[in-house]
């Protein structure tokens, strides 16, 4: 049982940084495009 707790707290931990690290590349993807769009309306 004690096995199994320490496994499902590893998958736990790993889906939680996986989640993160998406986040974070959400986040750059989204400065990106509002800088892309600052540059656009400044062409315009």
């Amino acid at each position: 049982i004690l096995l199994e707790g320490f496994e499902l707290a590893r998958v736990a931990e790993e889906k939680y940084r996986k989640l993160r690290t998406t986040t974070r590349e959400y986040r750059k993807l989204r400065t990106a495009t509002r800088d892309t769009h600052l540059e656009w309306t400044t062409l315009e």
